[in-house]
């Protein structure tokens, strides 16, 4: 369809993972939950997906050290999602 290396097909990769994220965040409202928990490594290689909810507007609510073994912290980020109400939440794991 494009070019691997056009501007346009970059451009659309680089859209992609945040309408991932309000797409989802949408279905999760719909379905009543009002707080989304991400978790993920604090190993270096996980820098990009950290960026990611960063930019995403997560909160980084805490950093549990050596969770995942010797070395390997656990990185806990949090996100009310807008116009919600009940008192449920969502845990991802990246």
């Amino acid at each position: 369809m494009f070019n691997k290396d056009s501007k346009t097909t970059k451009t659309i990769k680089s859209i992609l993972p945040a309408l991932r994220t309000v797409v989802s965040q949408k279905m999760l409202l719909e379905a009543g939950q009002r707080v989304l928990i991400v978790e993920t490594s604090g190993l270096p290689e996980f820098e990009r997906t950290r960026k990611f909810y960063d930019k995403c507007n997560y909160e980084r609510a805490a950093v549990i050290r050596d969770f995942y073994q010797d070395g390997e912290d656990k990185v806990v980020f949090w996100k009310k999602l807008s116009g919600s109400n009940p008192s449920q939440s969502t845990v991802l794991r990246q």
